[in-house]
């Protein structure tokens, strides 16, 4: 009942908080990982490696938002880091 694209936003959360909280090489490996395992066990046909053209795009549009928020989190990272040194 529920879109394709589903699973994968529902893994977003998990990579945005591995990037804040651990950095953007851990961040890239949970959206890998979290990726894998929706493909894998949520999107039709499930337990499968089968990619229809739906899974392409539900896991192309995963990929995007997944790279986006990382990047997001580590220029705020920097950012923090020189409002830091500039203060001190």
């Amino acid at each position: 009942m529920l879109p394709s694209s589903l699973p994968f936003i529902t893994m977003i959360p998990a990579v945005i908080v591995t990037s804040y909280i651990a950095g953007a090489g851990p961040g890239v490996l949970s959206a890998v990982l979290c990726g894998v395992a929706s493909w894998y066990w949520f999107v039709p046909p499930v337990k499968s490696w089968t990619l229809t053209p739906g899974a392409a795009i539900a896991l192309g549009l995963y990929a995007a938002v997944a790279g986006v928020s990382i990047w997001i989190i580590q220029r705020m990272h920097r950012a923090h880091d020189r409002l830091q040194a500039e203060s001190a």
